[in-house]
């Protein structure tokens, strides 16, 4: 942590990304530090939207921004190799479920985060109904 703010970054920009560029930004204890994304003119608006920096490459946002927390929110498809890129890189992190759709990536992923003693969390958030009957 640098300061008194956690400095956390998010990989990607589509529609739930936003939520999460959202509440990051609005949150006074957290500096956003930047958002990764593939499209430049895309990631470039999120990133202005939200007041932070935009990048499109992982590397260069780790040794720019050097931060303490990723959030991954990718479309589901895309989850396995920024996930592994972000543990590999030894960062603690939060992905959007589904984690990944095979056994074997996940056994992966969960391994490598072993290996380094990270914090690794997948979000999921189930909504249930309440049926009344009568």
């Amino acid at each position: 942590m640098n300061g008194s703010k956690l400095k956390i970054a998010l990989i990607g920009t589509g529609g739930w990304a936003r939520q999460h560029a959202r509440i990051l930004a609005s949150r006074p204890e957290v500096d956003f530090c930047g958002i990764v994304g593939r499209n430049e003119e895309r990631t470039a608006l999120r990133a202005a939207e939200y007041k932070t920096r935009a990048y499109t490459s992982f590397e260069k946002l780790v040794k720019n921004e050097m931060p303490d927390f990723i959030c991954v929110c990718l479309p589901n498809q895309h989850h396995f190799a920024a996930t592994l890129e972000v543990i590999n890189a030894g960062l603690p992190l939060l992905v959007e479920k589904p984690l990944v759709f095979d056994l074997n990536e996940a056994q992966t992923l969960i391994a490598e985060a072993e290996k380094r003693d990270l914090f690794f969390a997948i979000n999921f958030n189930r909504r249930s109904q309440i049926h009344y009957l009568g």
